[in-house]
């Protein structure tokens, strides 16, 4: 059986690789795919990916490192229930809960815990959907028992490694390390949007919304899409103003010129109108002139000014 595997983050790939591995190892007739792991080197990956949706009748979603509003990790997950008669749709949460995200759409699936009972319990759903090829139930088990340990192990390494970046003992990120982060992020979101649109378009309309729950995912990829990409350009947008502030020029244009571009994709005016205004106190800057930058509307949140000194005479700060 052919078992699809998502996924969207650090976290979430390094536990789909080692679901792929695992797996098989269990149950021999069961044949994952994952992105990483099974496109060849320049093989048009959006193309290959949607084929594999389109026969693929069991789909594993990899949930963990907060990745559960990923368009990525969403879109697939509708794609593959759009049988429902015949698709089956895991989310497996590992070092989380579905109660966490009441009213997302992956909890329309029944959800497994990423442990020992869940992953007991998911093999043997898969295995009674083998027909001829299903394992008898205490061969089953004794190959799970056998093969657990080491999967446990992994586990607990990703655990060790997401721990490690989160504490990121390396200090402090210098600015010019976040605004090289910033620049390599926003390429990767306008991949993920053109390879959403490749696949919206070669998914036909009547499988999108054959049915209620991959009809809801469909109508919501635009809206989650668009919200990923509108956090990008704000946070390009917060990143150009502390570069502008602190005498940046060129680091500040470059980011301005990202969020511009992707305010524009997203038809956020607002930012398009501050990442414009910015953009024009950066040139004059660089040409030498006077630019005495009056923000725009303040994309972030920012904490409230001290009250002014007491005085009759004295103004807000």
């Amino acid at each position: 059986m052919d078992v699809f595997i998502s996924w969207s983050g650090d976290v979430s790939r390094e536990l789909a690789k080692a679901l792929h591995t695992w797996l098989p190892d269990v149950i021999q007739a069961i044949k994952p795919f994952m992105s990483e792991v099974d496109i060849a080197s320049g093989q048009p990956w959006p193309e290959e990916i949607a084929k594999r949706l389109e026969t693929t009748h069991f789909g594993v979603v990899c949930v963990a490192g907060g990745n559960q509003d990923s368009p990525w990790l969403n879109f697939e997950a509708g794609a593959l229930s759009k049988m429902t008669s015949i698709a089956r749709v895991c989310p497996l949460f590992f070092d989380c809960h579905p109660g966490e995200i009441p009213k997302h759409p992956l909890v329309r699936f029944q959800a497994n815990a990423c442990d020992e009972a869940g992953l007991r319990k998911l093999l043997a759903d898969i295995n009674s959907l083998l027909a001829e090829d299903a394992v008898d139930a205490d061969r089953l088990e004794r190959s799970f028992t056998q093969s657990w340990p080491g999967l446990a192990e992994t586990f607990e390494r990703i655990r060790t490694q997401a721990a490690a970046s989160r504490a990121d003992p390396a200090g402090p990120e210098s600015e010019t390390q976040r605004d090289r982060r910033l620049l390599n992020l926003i390429p990767e979101i306008h991949q993920e949007l053109r390879g959403l649109t490749t696949l919206l378009r070669t998914t036909p309309p009547q499988e999108r919304s054959s049915t209620q729950t991959s009809g809801d995912l469909s109508r919501d990829l635009p809206g989650v899409l668009n919200r990923n990409v509108a956090d990008a350009a704000r946070s390009a947008l917060e990143y150009a103003e502390d570069a502008y502030a602190m005498g940046r020029t060129c680091s500040g244009l470059a980011l301005a010129n990202r969020a511009l571009s992707l305010a524009t994709e997203t038809g956020n005016r607002e930012i398009a109108a501050a990442a414009n205004h910015l953009l024009e106190a950066l040139h004059c800057r660089a040409a030498g002139e006077p630019a005495d930058l009056i923000p725009g509307p303040p994309m972030r949140k920012r904490e409230p000014s001290p009250p002014p000194p007491e005085g009759p005479d004295e103004a807000p700060s």
